[in-house]
């Protein structure tokens, strides 16, 4: 006959000292467990006392029925043992009893606990299946907004792409405008300038011709008689009168010419600044697309008043015109009572 294999521990404990020492507590009336199996052994853990002592009362029945061997346990044979003491056997019907209404009360608490384990379970699940079903709608809602959104961007960005290109043409539109009113002011302002010019050489031509005239008109008379003499001084006072007149129109010539000069080079540099302006919203209106109307409403206004300042220099220019040509009329009136002046001597 072979030895029947040992259930043993790291420290030595083997499955006879744990059957030995619940077989003395249940001798003594006392319920053997693993704090008292081991308190009577003197060592052993609980770890390797539970599974020997849970063996032990399995095989308490066929032990109890005068079985001649122990239950096996997994992968074990058996072992021969003798029959147990009458007082043993006594003591061990009454613990089977209350082993078995203790472990029939056991299972009814652990599936009582399993059952509601379970409900739990199942509550929690179809917790958990609600919140995903309305995860995944909240998540088909949210996508839903985000394709109409991005549809609805997507024709933004199509509008604001054409809205671009049309207010870059009229941007080269308003550009082309400013340039050409800026050289056709150029132009005017070349033009004006040469007429004064003229202008200023036509006066320096007559007063030439003025003095010239009046210094002959001295020599002629030099030998005359004395209240000729005092004709000719009163003259030469109205010439010198002329003169101061002359200096006068020229003077106001100047700063007529000085101011026309000015307002125009005034006007330039606006035109200037409002071209240097206008590219720099042109080149701006690619980033801010949001103030492109306000920016073009501003364009359409500057280059309105453009347009009146321009009528405004049209207007002052016809009125210096004018002016020159009256300075004009009021020299040669000048010259021409001069002339007559001169020739009335003459006749007398």
């Amino acid at each position: 006959m072979h030895d029947t294999p040992r259930i043993r521990s790291a420290r030595g404990v083997q499955r006879e000292d744990v059957f030995a020492a619940a077989d003395a507590l249940l001798a003594e009336g006392k319920r053997p467990t693993i704090e008292r199996v081991r308190l009577k052994m003197g060592r052993g853990s609980p770890n390797t006392v539970s599974p020997m002592l849970e063996h032990w009362f399995a095989s308490l029945g066929s032990r109890m029925s005068g079985a001649t061997s122990l239950a096996p346990g997994p992968g074990e044979s058996g072992l021969a043992q003798s029959s147990l003491p009458e007082g043993v056997r006594t003591a061990a019907a009454a613990l089977w009893g209350e082993a078995q209404r203790e472990a029939s009360t056991q299972a009814r608490s652990a599936v009582a606990r399993e059952l509601e384990d379970l409900a739990q379970r199942e509550q929690s699940l179809a917790s958990a299946q609600a919140a995903l079903r309305q995860r995944e709608d909240a998540f088909a809602a949210t996508r839903a907004g985000v394709d109409a959104a991005l549809a609805a961007a997507q024709q933004t960005s199509a509008a604001l792409e054409q809205q671009l290109h049309a207010t870059s043409a009229d941007a080269q539109d308003v550009r082309r405008r400013l340039e050409a009113e800026l050289q056709r002011l150029n132009t005017r302002l070349s033009d004006a300038s040469q007429a004064e010019q003229r202008e200023r050489q036509g006066t320096a031509q007559a007063l030439a011709d003025l003095e010239k005239d009046m210094r002959q008109a001295e020599e002629r008379h030099a030998g005359q008689q004395r209240h000729w003499l005092a004709e000719v001084d009163r003259a030469r006072q109205q010439v010198k009168a002329w003169e101061v007149e002359a200096a006068k129109t020229r003077e106001r010539l100047r700063k007529s010419e000085e101011g026309a000069t000015a307002r125009l080079e005034r006007e330039r540099d606006k035109a200037e600044r409002l071209l240097d302006t206008e590219r720099k919203e042109a080149d701006s209106m690619r980033a801010t697309l949001a103030t492109q109307a306000a920016q073009l409403a501003k364009l359409g206004v500057e280059a309105a008043l453009a347009d009146e300042r321009c009528t405004q220099m049209q207007l002052r220019y016809e009125e210096e015109r004018a002016a020159h040509q009256a300075t004009r009329q009021l020299l040669t009136h000048a010259l021409g009572q001069r002339t007559r002046g001169r020739a009335a001597p003459k006749s007398g």
